[in-house]
């Protein structure tokens, strides 16, 4: 019988870690909520006509795009605004990009905005984010944080890092421990904020779930990663999770019970998650020790019945398909050395994640498999 039962690894964090400059690193949710709420004050939003839109580009290779507005004047876009308003103007944003670094070819790139915000563009309306900052003079510059749909439905970066930051007054929640933290604090922080996004990983680290699982004793942790983005790079996501150990490079190793809950930032975004992500993430950051293990230890105990044909029909009934709940048998089998237990079970639907190739159906398959532990509570 195989012991290594927790073989998921998350490595969602690792990519954030490796990828971002230090200038989007903090080393407190204090620090987190206070640039992403001051960024947030600078900002006006204004949904407009794509005709109140005027872009124009310089005669020089490599020169500057702009964007007039007949109110607010002349807004810098970020290379991610940028893009998006390629994409509004039905102009592809890598060749636009190309061909600024030829002569008159940011006047030309600008044309082509034009012509397709006035005769392309799909709904003829956008919402503007504007943020205004100071400049090297010491002036004041606007710049184009994001174009988008009229009915963007905005959840706040500075909103979801000011939500982590109540539900941690004790100080339970932590970025992850690493063997290089004194001396590069900011290299091994998981706090992240760019001008496009925010990014969370912390973890109860000090308070382990101990349980008994066929015969071996399992010490498992909990953690959650949380992302947003305020100017529609992202989705909004909440990810929940028991785990093993984080290495040093942010790889969450043995991860189980993984529950993902995303919001796409349409018109009932902002709703939803404060009916839906906030209560959920509260409960989970509330939820004790105690509770968990005993919930981990009665689904190692439970056998859900004496033959494959009936744990099929138990999996069946539970939403997985014949071929779904055939291999997630086979994968247990594998996995724990059984495909009895809830436990078990479980464990080999979480392995059998690993090989499902597309993010939402893997998300979809790893919430189902979590969901067995809950269904078990109740039956």
């Amino acid at each position: 019988m195989s012991v290594a039962t927790l073989e998921k690894n998350l490595t969602r964090a690792h990519q954030e870690w490796i990828s971002r400059p230090d200038d989007e690193r903090y080393l407190s949710l204090d620090d987190l909520y206070a640039a992403t709420a001051a960024r947030a004050e600078e900002c006006r939003i204004r949904t407009d006509t794509t005709r109140s839109l005027l872009v124009r580009g310089s005669e020089a290779a490599g020169g500057r795009l702009t964007v007039e507005h007949d109110e607010l004047g002349e807004l810098d876009p970020t290379h991610w605004s940028l893009g998006q308003l390629a994409t509004t103007a039905h102009t592809p944003a890598k060749w636009l990009r190309e061909i600024a670094t030829v002569p008159a070819g940011p006047a030309f790139g600008a044309h082509a905005l034009n012509l397709g915000l006035r005769h392309l563009s799909d709904s003829g309306r956008v919402q503007l984010m504007s943020r205004a900052e100071a400049d090297a003079s010491g002036g004041r510059h606007l710049e184009l944080r994001c174009i988008v749909g009229p009915d963007y439905g905005r959840i706040y970066d500075h909103e979801v890092v000011r939500a982590v930051r109540e539900l941690n007054q004790d100080g339970r929640w932590r970025v992850p421990a690493a063997s290089y933290s004194a001396v590069n604090p900011k290299r091994a922080t998981t706090l992240y904020a760019s001008d496009r996004d925010v990014f969370i990983f912390l973890v109860d680290d000090e308070r382990p779930i101990s349980f008994e699982a066929d015969g071996v004793r399992r010490n498992l942790f909990r953690g959650f990663m949380v992302w947003n983005s305020e100017v529609g790079s992202r989705t909004f996501g909440l990810t929940t999770f028991l785990y093993n150990f984080v290495c040093d490079n942010r790889i969450v190793w043995g991860a189980t019970d993984v529950r993902e809950l995303t919001i796409i930032h349409r018109k009932n975004a902002p709703e939803r998650f404060a009916k839906e992500a906030l209560p959920h993430l509260r409960a989970y950051a509330d939820s004790t020790v105690t509770d968990l293990e005993a919930m981990l230890a009665r689904a190692a105990r439970r056998a859900v019945t004496d033959t494959d044909e009936k744990v099929l029909d138990w999996l069946r009934y539970h939403h997985f398909t014949k071929k779904e709940a055939e291999a997630v048998i086979e994968m247990a089998r594998i996995e724990e050395g059984g495909a009895r237990t809830v436990w078990q079970l479980v464990q080999g639907g979480t392995a059998l994640a690993r090989s499902i190739p597309h993010a939402d159906e893997r998300v979809s398959f790893e919430n189902r498999v979590s969901g067995l532990l809950y269904y078990a509570e109740k039956e």
